[in-house]
């Protein structure tokens, strides 16, 4: 009789086994052939669903996990189960090959994402979020996504989309670092930090991105993306760069403002020969150089280009800088000259003026491009001698023509009289 009990017992235990695990949670969708299309594939939820299979003690052992999961996310993502045992044909068209086995359905549902970080109700959680971010944006037209997209993901980071990539990145005039990553990563995990870090860092210079390649297929292929986190930098008109530096915000951001600074344009040497130009070349420059040379007649035109060349040389070594770089020839802008008490003995010189505290420093030295640089490396430093501005209005620019990079030739008194 004893024997007899044993096996009852066993084989009520096992029949028990059998029965689906979640036929009576509540907010776990028991799942079938019957409405998994309806409820899964063709509706506009988002749903975490778990193919499991009774017997299965890994799913036995996950079942207060994933209906902790369930309530969580009641009312906001869907959650939902498949017996393998009973619907061996779901299983078989969603490429299951082991329990418990979640795919969460959100942008693409006929390509679900596969799940295969930690087993637990928060990590899950965090991967059923960004699906569902995902899929929020892919819905935004190109306007919208620019408007809206901005801090989705956190502080200056864009969640990028397959549909939205293009747009934001390729089209864009903006320099962006783009991380392709994957939800079950440590590595993305162990970088998230660092990114947000480094975005927030670099944000007035290069645009921040990351992109779910679990869900956003087509790019991954298009890059060929072979692992995660994979990082690449996109300079407008230029193939893009694979980073290759150590996974921290000081490496990362160092990398990037060294190819930042590869991409700035060497600043314009302008001539004062009109107010408009001089206004729109030197709006929102802190400093503005400001170099007097001397008459083309005392200078001719190798000399001159010999000294526009120098400064050339030096508006690329401080083009981080953001000044402006204007030149004038001797006595053709008297105003200018005045206010900032520029001497006929003076030229060639160079004065860094600043509009904002009204002040100007004067280099004195030699005019080559070994003693300019050391002028403004201490102008940089604000250690340099600065002289007030004596005057609250703008000088008079008086307008002529630029110089045509030719010698001037006057006509002698008797070859005017022949004609």
């Amino acid at each position: 009789m004893k024997l007899k009990f044993i096996y009852v017992g066993s084989l009520i235990f096992f029949i028990q086994s059998c029965f689906a695990l979640y036929s009576n949670v509540n907010h776990v969708a028991d799942l079938n052939p019957n409405n998994f299309e309806n409820l899964v594939v063709k509706s506009d939820e988002v749903w975490v669903v778990q193919f499991y299979a009774p017997w299965c003690s890994f799913c036995q052992n996950f079942v207060p996990e994933f209906t902790k999961l369930a309530n969580v996310l009641r009312g906001i993502i869907k959650v939902g189960a498949v017996n393998v045992d009973e619907y061996r044909e779901l299983a078989g068209i969603y490429n299951v090959r082991g329990m418990p086995t979640i795919k969460i359905f959100a942008v693409d549902k006929q390509k679900p994402e596969d799940y295969t970080d930690v087993k637990n109700a928060k990590e899950i959680m965090k991967a059923a979020l960004n699906a569902a971010t995902a899929k929020i944006v892919s819905r935004f037209d190109v306007k919208e996504q620019q408007d809206f997209i901005k801090n989705i993901k956190d502080g200056y980071v864009v969640q990028l989309t397959d549909s939205n990539f293009n747009d934001l990145i390729l089209l864009s005039r903006d320099i962006w670092m783009v991380e392709f990553y994957a939800p079950w990563c440590g590595y993305c995990r162990n970088l998230e930090p660092h990114w947000k870090k480094a975005a927030e860092k670099l944000r007035d210079k290069i645009k921040f991105g990351a992109i779910d390649g679990t869900i956003h297929k087509a790019k991954v292929a298009e890059y060929d993306i072979k692992g995660y986190p994979s990082i690449k930098l996109f300079i407008p008109g230029s193939p893009p760069i694979d980073y290759d530096g150590e996974r921290t915000s000081k490496e990362i951001v160092s990398w990037a403002e060294k190819k930042y600074d590869d991409t700035i344009p060497t600043p314009e040497i302008t001539e004062i020969v009109d107010e408009q130009l001089i206004l729109k070349r030197c709006e929102g420059k802190y400093w503005a150089l400001v170099t007097f040379l001397p008459d083309i007649s005392i200078c001719k035109s190798n000399c001159r280009k010999s000294y526009l060349k120098t400064l050339k040389m030096l508006a690329e070594k401080f083009k981080k800088n953001n000044w402006c770089w204007l030149w004038s020839e001797a006595d053709a802008q008297p105003e200018v000259q005045e206010i900032l008490h520029v001497r006929r003995s003076d030229y060639p010189v160079i004065i860094a003026v600043n509009t904002e505290t009204k002040t100007y420093s004067k280099h004195t030295g030699v005019f080559n491009e070994e003693q300019i640089y050391k002028f403004l490396v201490n102008l940089n430093a604000d250690v340099t001698i600065k002289h007030p501005i004596e005057t609250d209005t703008f000088p008079e620019i008086i307008n002529i023509e630029p110089w045509d990079g030719e010698d001037k030739f006057e006509s002698s008194t008797e070859e005017k009289d022949e004609l």
